[in-house]
């Protein structure tokens, strides 16, 4: 049974193939990080290493990590395998790249020629270092979406080399290779930056890119300042701890196509404020439209801004259409509960009014009555949201048993022909003071809410509170992870479920749940539950005296 099981699962890709490789990066990395530690503590300290091994040893660190990271591709999913074993064997490069250096300066290779033995290991560790971070796993965009992230990505490249070229011509005597092969590495780490990944946080990533910043910043492009083997020190230390941070398997989400976040679209047009500024001081200076590069560069950065915009419109356009699909696609969800309760109720009156008994008939009218008023309600507060209404809305405030209360809601969501998922527990004699139509409306909509993300056990709790009466609804679900708890009672908000289109619901239900509370002077909340291990959404309505009657026993 698990050989049958394990396959299956790995396609999906909620486990990784082998612990085994993943434990080898983890060691190998953080083995490598020390290395480079050890190298960094002799530069700056001048004590630690013997002199001249600094570069054998951070040679073998960038070998370890190397090999670290290659295993480590083995267990990862599917679609990450050939990427992170690109970028191991890039970093593998690296350090045979230091080694071969290594060697020759200290006589080892009689007759190799330092430079040329560099360059190719050289070429080798940026090629499949790109490589590598343009094929890490993203979510498949449109064409036009694409296009719209290589102007961003070509932007930021042609203004940070404009200024480079502006500040430090001396990089590009020497000739084009190294900056170019910097400059690639630069705009394929922003590829990689820019993508929407199918991982809600990426680690690996994080550090791996933090790794190659000094490399692409400081080496070649300032021979003068740090030593090259400080700077590939620094770099190994973040290359080592990405191969450590492969011990474990990150969890997927199914993304569909979206927005993309503030940040990312920021980030590449840092270097454009820079470009602009050298821009206007030139023009100051009066030489600013002389002959150079800079005019050349503020031209390719303007028609790459004119790309992008027209890309962005078009863009714009798509996602707009697709929100409006996924909205109605919800709220069709929602209306379809009361509809389907109205239509088959309906149509076994019709058909069988005279076999079915009083109080069966009095039963499925009674539910019809209950969902037809549930379709108004959902209407009128969908029209009453976009207004920002629904907190002031007319409420009929009577004393209504919890009992009654609950059963009513408890009908609107489940099937009553079979086993319930749910589980009341009822304070004895408990009495709710508020609208009986609106609080039913706000129990369906947090027990469809249990019912969506729950794993098949609900429990209602309904007692009484320091400040009036309480009704709790809990689930064994997942629970809501802790940066979306306060932020999932606004309109339309789903959480981490926004982007997957495999989850329905508008978004809507909590923000209802809330306003209706607070009409009705109360709270609605969020807490981890103490019953079931999941989710625990809870009402806290005031109970107002003056209402009070006679109490009668309940059944």
């Amino acid at each position: 049974m698990t050989a049958q099981a394990t396959p299956f699962r790995t396609a999906l890709g909620d486990l990784p193939r082998e612990r085994a490789p993943r434990r080898t990066a983890a060691g190998l990395g953080l083995l490598g990080a020390l290395f480079a530690i050890a190298v960094i503590v002799t530069d700056v300290t001048g004590v630690g290493l013997p002199a001249g091994t600094a570069e054998p040893v951070l040679a073998a660190a960038l070998i370890v990590i190397g090999v670290g990271v290659w295993r480590a591709a083995g267990g990862l999913h599917v679609d990450e395998t050939k990427p992170w074993s690109a970028i191991g064997v890039a970093i593998l490069m690296g350090g045979l790249g230091l080694a071969v250096r290594a060697a020759v300066s200290a006589g080892l290779l009689v007759g190799a020629d330092e430079g040329i033995v560099g360059d190719a290991f050289s070429v080798a560790f940026y090629g499949l270092m790109a490589l590598g971070l343009v094929r890490l796993p993203r979510v498949r965009a449109s064409r036009i979406g694409s296009v719209r992230m290589a102007m961003d990505v070509l932007v930021g490249m042609v203004a940070a080399a404009t200024v480079l070229w502006e500040l430090q011509p001396d990089v590009f005597a020497a000739g084009f290779a190294i900056p170019v092969l910097h400059a690639t590495l630069a705009g394929c780490m922003l590829v990689a930056l820019l993508r929407r990944s199918p991982y809600v946080s990426d680690p690996r990533l994080a550090t791996l890119l933090v790794g190659l910043l000094p490399i692409v910043t400081m080496l070649g492009f300032d021979p003068g300042g740090l030593r090259t083997s400080l700077v590939w020190a620094a770099a190994a230390v973040g290359l080592g701890l990405a191969g450590w941070t492969l011990r474990r398997p990150l969890p997927r989400r199914n993304l569909i196509l979206a927005r993309p976040g503030r940040r990312r679209l920021i980030l590449p047009y840092v270097p454009v404020v820079g470009l602009g500024a050298l821009f206007a001081t030139r023009v100051v200076e009066g030489d600013g439209l002389a002959a150079g590069i800079l005019p050349w560069g503020m031209l390719i950065v303007i028609v790459c801004l004119v790309i992008r915009s027209w890309a962005s419109v078009r863009e714009s356009r798509q996602l707009v259409g697709l929100e409006r699909d996924q909205l109605l696609a919800s709220i069709s969800h929602d209306l379809r509960t009361p509809l389907t309760a109205v239509a088959g109720f309906s149509e076994v009156l019709s058909t069988s009014w005279e076999q079915l008994a009083d109080e069966e008939r009095q039963e499925m009218i009674e539910i019809m009555r209950l969902a037809s008023n549930s379709l108004v309600d959902i209407v009128g507060d969908m029209e009453s949201l976009a207004r920002s209404e629904l907190d002031a809305a007319p409420l009929k405030l009577e004393r209504i048993k919890g009992k009654t209360l609950i059963s009513d809601a408890i009908k609107l969501v489940f099937e009553l022909d079979g086993p319930l998922p749910v589980r009341a527990e009822v304070e004895p004699y408990l009495e709710i003071v508020c609208d009986h139509r609106r609080m039913v409306q706000v129990l369906r909509a947090l027990l469809e809410n249990a019912l969506r993300y729950g794993n098949g056990k609900i429990l209602i709790v309904a007692k009484r509170s320091d400040k009036g009466r309480i009704i709790e609804v809990h689930d064994n679900g997942a629970g809501v992870t802790p940066r979306y708890e306060k932020v999932i009672w606004r309109r339309f908000e789903r959480g981490e479920h926004e982007l997957n289109a495999n989850v329905p619901g508008s978004g809507l239900g909590l923000a209802v749940a809330r306003s209706i509370a607070r009409a009705h002077e109360g709270e609605a909340g969020y807490r981890l539950s103490d019953r079931l291990a999941g989710a625990c959404f809870y009402i806290e309505l005031p109970y107002d005296r003056s209402l009070d009657v006679a109490r009668t026993t309940e059944d």
